[in-house]
């Protein structure tokens, strides 16, 4: 359905002032260099003179980890892994835009490492445009984008996609400019630049290492620096730049994952005590006292499993799951149940792990070593439609006697998809290596962090979602230059949506109003609906929308906000959803 009034006519209403001559984030990101992981690309040619920070160059080399060489050189490494600021004042002359351990065969389609001579024309001067697009850090999996400008007049540009949240998650990454050769060091923090920027005089080191996790701030940030003529720079922050800027938040994040963390040890509270996750079929909804522990019958299956192993055990039937079904379970002797191999077998009890690891999983997790001597074993057996998993006084590692033993089970009803955790006595003790008890569920893949639940305290209740429930999320794409087409991309719209609206307005609401009064509390109206326009989208998880901006000079300067709504039956009184918000700057550049 068309919007109910054209953006071009709403615009007319709102024209503004005009761009000025800084480039900002160049989408013509020119050639794929086909970087790999830890390489640097030799030579390449900027096709005009760079008066660098240590005297002019013609050419650079460009790292897959973030940071571009100014010269070239055969003995410039790729510097791996997380940004060093004294490597960086050391070494040669270079510009980071982002130095930390990137992944670029790891980037989606259309992403990778880029590099773009442009001439000088359309009123802007020659300029080498290097750019990280979509780039993961290794072993994580969110994508960042960031570009160095390097321009002819000798000013340098970092830009940071508005897309770039918080991604450092193992490395601390640097940003800046040196001259390198023992240059003094002069930390800047760039995020938030004062009124008038910061002059660095005569020394043209500036640069920031950030620490994880996650101190992060330069998402949607343009960062410039400018040659002071006094052989440093002065730095700004750019704020006309034609871009799209994420503000607020969506609703609702629901975990799919629960969990309590009992450290020491000498925490837990859940003995002789059982829990039921009942399978309502998308979601579980846990229940005390249900279940009873069913002592194992001398056919019941010792699983061998030593210490810190694991096993994959045949089921006489499909158990099914929220999301899918299994034909067999992967048995960890520390403590967890997985649906498939992929969870590891470590026996130090992390949250952080738990709502990362790659198989949806249930857990008891503990240092358990059925070796032990004088340890029970771990046991498993079928009665009827329900599979018993049984630590049958199983020892911690390093127990020295029977005050180290935890007898518990885990049930599998292959008939329901109930799982109900069934507990007898557990070890006050922690071992010899000092670790408490995680109890909880995770989906499979990265999970919401629902946070440390009173189990005990919490029953009955809705713990888990089955699978996370995202929140409605907005996002724009390519920034709204004049005469570009911006896809604006709603994800997450759950499948039972009957529309969802596409909303633009020239009024910004930010902190957002709760709608909790009219029934849908947590969700937000973030823009100003009086003489808002809006066009209606159908379709599940993800649906678009394409606004062309004007080709026309007066519309400069000019900013729009969006949000999205899906009419979504249940998940709330009202049956709304609400977005983030969009701030959309329209210029030149």
């Amino acid at each position: 359905m068309r919007a109910s009034r054209p953006l071009a006519v709403v615009l007319a209403f709102a024209a503004g002032a005009a761009a000025q001559s800084v480039p900002c984030f160049e989408n013509a990101l020119g050639t794929n260099i086909g970087a790999g992981d830890d390489t640097v690309s030799y030579n390449n040619a900027l096709g005009f003179t760079f008066p660098g920070p240590s005297g002019p160059v013609t050419a650079i080399d460009i790292a897959s980890n973030g940071f571009v060489w100014l010269g070239t050189n055969p003995n410039h490494d790729p510097a791996c892994c997380s940004g060093d600021s004294a490597a960086f004042l050391a070494g040669d002359a270079r510009v980071a835009g982002y130095w930390m351990d990137l992944y670029p065969p790891g980037a989606p389609a259309g992403g990778g490492v880029f590099f773009n001579a442009i001439p000088a024309g359309g009123g802007f001067p020659a300029r080498a445009v290097i750019t990280w697009s979509q780039c993961p850090e290794y072993f994580s999996n969110p994508n960042i984008t960031a570009q160095v400008q390097l321009v002819s007049t000798g000013e340098i540009v970092i830009n940071h996609d508005a897309g770039n949240v918080q991604p450092q998650n193992y490395h601390s990454p640097l940003v800046g400019v040196t001259q390198g050769g023992a240059a003094v060091a002069n930390v800047v923090n760039f995020g938030t630049l004062p009124v008038g920027g910061v002059n660095t005089g005569t020394n043209p080191t500036a640069f920031q290492v950030y620490s994880i996790p996650p101190a992060y701030d330069l998402a949607g940030q343009t960062i410039l620096f400018t040659p002071n003529g006094t052989g440093g720079y002065l730095i700004t922050q750019v704020t006309s730049c034609a871009k799209n800027t994420l503000y607020g938040a969506g609703c609702t994040n629901i975990p799919g994952s629960f969990y309590e963390n009992f450290n020491p040890a000498s925490a837990f509270d859940l003995n002789n005590s059982s829990m039921t996750m009942i399978n309502t079929g998308a979601a579980y909804l846990a229940l005390g006292g249900l279940a009873t522990y069913q002592a194992p019958s001398p056919t019941a299956t010792p699983l061998a499993i030593g210490d810190d192993g694991e096993v994959t055990v045949a089921l006489g039937s499909a158990f099914p799951y929220p999301g899918g079904s299994t034909p067999t379970l992967q048995v960890c002797s520390n403590g967890f149940v997985s649906i498939g191999v992929g969870n590891g077998t470590s026996y130090i009890p992390d949250v952080p792990t738990l709502l990362a690891n790659t198989q949806t999983a249930w857990y008891c997790w503990h240092d358990y070593n059925e070796t032990q001597p004088g340890s029970g074993v771990i046991k498993f057996e079928e009665v009827g439609s329900v599979s018993y998993v049984t630590w049958d006084g199983v020892w911690d590692y390093g127990g020295a006697s029977a005050s180290n033993a935890s007898t518990w089970q885990m049930q599998f009803d292959r008939s329901t998809g109930n799982v109900s955790w069934v507990w007898q006595t557990m070890s006050p003790l922690s071992g010899t290596t000092g670790t408490g008890f995680l109890v909880g569920y995770s989906t499979g893949g990265p999970s919401l962090d629902p946070g440390n639940r009173d189990i005990s305290a919490t029953l009955p209740g809705s713990f888990s979602a089955g699978a996370d429930i995202l929140a409605l999320a907005l996002s724009a794409s390519p920034s709204p230059r004049i005469g570009n087409t911006v896809v604006f991309t709603t994800t997450n719209v759950p499948a039972a949506t009957v529309l969802t609206g596409h909303i633009l307005s020239f009024g910004q609401i930010n902190p957002g109003i709760d709608l909790g009064f009219l029934g849908a509390p947590g969700c937000l109206q973030q823009i100003n609906t009086a003489g808002s326009s809006s066009t209606l989208l159908f379709g599940s998880p993800t649906v678009t929308h394409n606004i062309t901006i004007p080709n026309t000079v007066i519309y400069a300067g000019l900013t729009f906000y969006s949000q999205s709504a899906s009419l979504t039956p249940g998940v709330n009184p009202l049956g709304l959803l609400t977005s983030n918000g969009m701030a959309s700057l329209i210029n030149l550049f």
